[in-house]
């Protein structure tokens, strides 16, 4: 999960999409100046760690983060009417809150709570 510093969203968020991208990552924006990145677990755990060396080399002053593991449903989202691709993570929002607290340039583990989610509907 990545915050981007006011001022130039737009530019920094098309940069950090197309790292993750670039890292077989799966970008997702939940609010209008953070993207979460997703690496799924059947990949080695090098597009991640990839993804956060370049993160960092790159745009560490522009940004705060929060990386970690958590079990989470992802794909479409949604019903008939409105769907979208997404995940569903129950801490994401203790996530997001410990994010506020950190200074831009700051990069740290999160441990995120269990979950007994099922991608049984």
């Amino acid at each position: 999960m990545v915050q981007v510093c006011p001022g130039n969203e737009f530019k920094l968020i098309s940069q950090i999409t197309d790292l993750a991208i670039k890292h077989d990552g799966v970008p997702g924006c939940t609010h209008s100046d953070i993207v979460l990145v997703t690496f799924h677990s059947r990949q080695s755990g090098i597009s991640s760690l990839g993804f956060k060396t370049e993160l960092l080399s790159n745009f560490r002053k522009d940004m705060r983060a929060l990386y970690g593991t958590t079990r989470t449903v992802t794909g479409n989202l949604g019903n008939e009417k409105r769907m979208e691709y997404g995940n569903l993570n129950p801490g994401l929002n203790e996530a997001l809150e410990r994010l506020d607290n950190l200074k831009f340039g700051d990069i740290q583990k999160h441990e995120f709570p269990n979950s007994n989610i099922s991608s049984e509907g």
